[in-house]
């Protein structure tokens, strides 16, 4: 069985091919985003794939001209990537690289891995109007001058694609129920008719982030990973303007000077520029270092220094914060106990808050008690290995594409057997 991998949003997509491969299968996997998109890439999640890949992988970014244009015209810009994916069993797809599924031959089997925008912007017909104003926002001239009538024949043939390549996969990966309800009312309106798998809880390799106890020490560290993005209503909104407002009530509340306190924030996300003025407002500037992006193994080292971190605030889900929660430190986050509560059937360790009197009394709590830091660590390490682990996401895969590939050769052996 040839299995092949095209998209890879933050990894997701790597991580379960790399898991795949480690079991025997047969996986090629295609590296689609320049050098410089390094979330995208199999190096940031694996130190040891930095300027050298294994055979298995293999390098062809998509490139930044005319990347919208070319998933307009598949059959012709991509004509011969379908025609190689072809050449597979079983087909994942990840991004915008979902739509091609609608070209691939009938008895392919498929899987979409949605990373979150390519389920609920991109195959949305109610997302048009986000289309163009990106447009307009482009640098392109052509975007600029492009006619309102041609932009929405042109977005709504990409958003067609999206969901004809959606309504082929056997199985999708997305969030838990619950977490985007308008993405689940979407992928069942897209699916309906049809019987498909749905995996909903996702893994990762918990070997790349080894438990650290806390050290004994001041200052008091708080780390945030996440974008910044909290200006838009979409979905993925992280909400760090809670957490901003937060941190600033809990150095006012207990009158935290400059030394006994450090932030470390990271220069990303779209609303970069508007939260350094906000954490200026809030007085936190003289406590902030400001870091660059890293690889997510580099986070290991951060993680090691803090004493607490931040995940999303908002109705979206806890992700990377699970890194900092393995290596043994408290995450403050809405961790939507309303429903990972019920899947894992027990109360989640993270520090529930979704308001800015909740992120100040959990600093605060932490602040004036580091056994705290300990025991929530520890029992958030454990959480984690509990219920994320790769493994099972992987069998998940494994048993999928088996089972689809026994009926495949069933019915081929059958019809060859009544020529």
């Amino acid at each position: 069985m040839k299995i092949v991998f095209l998209g890879n949003m933050n990894n997701l997509p790597f991580c379960i091919a790399k898991g795949l491969k480690e079991k025997g299968f047969d996986i090629s996997f295609i590296v689609d985003a320049e050098k410089y998109f390094l979330l995208d890439r199999p190096e940031s999640w694996d130190n040891e794939m930095i300027n050298h890949y294994p055979a298995w992988i293999i390098e062809q970014p998509l490139g930044e001209k005319m990347r919208t244009f070319k998933f307009a015209f598949p059959q012709l810009c991509f004509k011969k990537r379908i025609a190689y994916l072809n050449s597979f069993d079983v087909v994942v797809l990840n991004g915008h690289w979902i739509s091609l599924g609608a070209f691939l031959k009938k008895e392919k089997c498929i899987v979409n891995i949605f990373a979150g925008y390519d389920l609920d912007v991109l195959a949305d017909f109610k997302q048009v109007n986000t289309f163009h104003r990106s447009l307009k926002q482009s640098a392109g001239i052509i975007n600029k001058v492009m006619p309102f009538f041609l932009a929405d024949i042109f977005f709504k043939r990409l958003i067609s694609f999206q969901r004809k390549g959606i309504q082929r996969a056997g199985m999708v990966n997305y969030y838990a129920t619950g977490i985007n309800p308008d993405g689940d009312k979407l992928l069942n309106e897209i699916k309906a008719g049809q019987t498909f798998k749905r995996l909903e809880h996702r893994g990762f390799d918990c070997n790349k982030f080894p438990y650290k106890a806390p050290a004994e020490r001041k200052p008091f560290v708080i780390l945030n990973i996440t974008r910044f993005f909290y200006l838009n209503n979409r979905n993925s909104n992280k909400r760090n303007d809670i957490m901003i407002k937060g941190i600033g009530s809990f150095l006012k509340a207990n009158k935290i000077n400059a030394g006994k306190v450090e932030i470390i924030f990271f220069n990303k996300g779209e609303d970069l520029a508007a939260a350094k003025i906000l954490c200026n407002e809030y007085g936190l500037t003289p406590f902030i270092q400001w870091q660059p992006q890293v690889s997510v193994e580099g986070l290991n080292s951060y993680f090691e220094y803090c004493d607490v971190a931040f995940d999303q605030l908002g109705k979206q889900w806890v992700g990377a914060g699970l890194f900092s929660m393995l290596t043994g430190r408290p995450v403050i986050a809405n961790g939507r106990p309303e429903i990972f509560d019920t899947i894992t059937n027990e109360n989640s360790p993270v520090c529930q808050a979704t308001t800015e009197a909740e992120v100040e009394s959990w600093l605060t709590q932490l602040y004036n008690n580091r056994n705290l830091v300990k025991e929530i660590g520890v029992a958030s390490r454990a959480y984690v290995l509990r219920h994320y682990n790769l493994e099972n996401a992987v069998n998940y895969f494994a048993d999928f594409c088996c089972s689809k590939m026994k009926v495949y050769f069933s019915l081929y052996f059958k019809s060859k057997s009544e020529i």
